[in-house]
């Protein structure tokens, strides 16, 4: 079969588990076309996934250190038509000559569109879908975060011939019993890199938080717990060990080697790192990005779960209770069971068969 797959190039978690189901897809023999943009065609480069084109998409925009939801929305509508006319021309010629079987979708609209234009079967994958399929349920005082994710996840993640639904909280179940017809609830897909860990328990925290706002309090909340050692990636500090800190750039080697070895993780509400950390049973103190309204909802379910904590700041309270609960997050996390990336796989796998023989006798 020959597949389209796009998906969205913002930040590298689309990129990194998108990559993971097309190197799946074409061990299995199927043709796979794939297109992004921004941080995710440079990831695909970086790795060497090959027939990858590169095509215009959103940016996500920030004032005062936060995601700025009203800035980020007018920007959308002010590029929309120059980004729609780019990868028009693109998507017509590329698929024209790939003349694909099926579309598979990351979060990325256009593809979404196209395959309704061509009227061509539609598989789409996100873990946003949870927020509104399931009976979980955000605090009132998000309720802003959750209709501004509603809209986004409208214009994404459209109905389907099958919706591929990510969730580390196995528990959550959906809210009417037809979405099973069109949607799949799996666990997060994992890249290979993670699955070949040998996770230890030594005495360090691992920190990963890019966000400005977190970066200028890191070093003076850390620096109060001087008995606690933090590996502390990309915070914009400038001396290599500062106390008990050890400053790291990234280098993805190093960092995984970290993230197998360490007590627990401060990071922010990324879906892709709080899924391998919960993978690895590695307890979570998620910061999210103030304003990023997917970031609060994957760190609110984080602390549902029992495997860490959501805090909207960073002070001595935050870190020391934190501390305080890493046996209890730990216990909870041991509950935590995923096979590698079998039940995606295989119901992939399944659906991949169903269209192939729909296919066929179409033709």
């Amino acid at each position: 079969m020959k597949i389209f797959y796009s998906f969205s190039g913002y930040g590298y978690g689309h990129a990194s588990r998108s990559s993971t189901v097309i190197e799946f897809l074409r061990k299995l023999g199927h043709q796979v076309k794939a297109a992004t943009y921004g941080q995710g065609f440079r990831f695909v480069q970086e790795i060497g996934l090959t027939d990858v084109v590169e095509i215009k998409g959103f940016k996500i925009y920030y004032h005062n250190n936060q995601l700025s939801s009203l800035k980020t929305l007018l920007q959308f509508f002010k590029q929309s038509p120059k980004i729609f006319f780019s990868n028009l021309s693109k998507f017509r010629k590329v698929l024209n000559d790939f003349q694909p079987d099926l579309i598979i979708s990351d979060f990325e609209p256009f593809s979404v569109y196209w395959s309704k234009w061509k009227k061509l079967p539609l598989i789409t994958v996100d873990n946003q879908s949870v927020l509104f399929k399931t009976r979980f349920r955000l605090p009132s005082k998000f309720l802003s975060h959750y209709l501004l994710v509603a809209g986004v996840v409208g214009l994404f993640a459209p109905k389907a011939e099958m919706g591929f639904i990510l969730s580390f909280n196995p528990k959550l179940t959906p809210i009417i019993k037809r979405y099973l017809k069109h949607c799949c609830f799996v666990p997060p897909i994992l890249r290979k890199k993670i699955f070949l860990l040998q996770p230890t328990n030594q005495n360090f925290i691992l920190v990963y938080q890019t966000a400005p706002i977190y970066q200028k309090k890191m070093a003076r909340v850390l620096s109060q717990f001087p008995r606690v050692k933090f590996h502390v990636y990309n915070s914009g500090l400038k001396t290599a060990l500062r106390d008990n800190m050890i400053i790291k750039n990234f280098s993805e080697d190093e960092f995984l080697n970290d993230l197998a070895n360490c007590q627990a993780v401060i990071t922010n509400g990324g879906f892709t790192l709080i899924s391998e950390a919960i993978y690895l049973n590695k307890p979570i103190l998620s910061l999210p990005i103030k304003g990023d309204s997917e970031q609060i909802f994957n760190a609110i379910l984080l602390e549902k779960s029992g495997y860490g904590k959501f805090a909207e700041d960073l002070d001595n309270q935050v870190l020391q209770d934190f501390l305080s609960n890493l046996d209890f997050f730990v216990k909870n996390l041991r509950t935590y069971k995923q096979e590698r990336n079998k039940i995606f796989e295989d119901k992939l796998k399944k659906i991949l068969e169903s269209l192939g023989t729909q296919i066929a006798k179409a033709d």
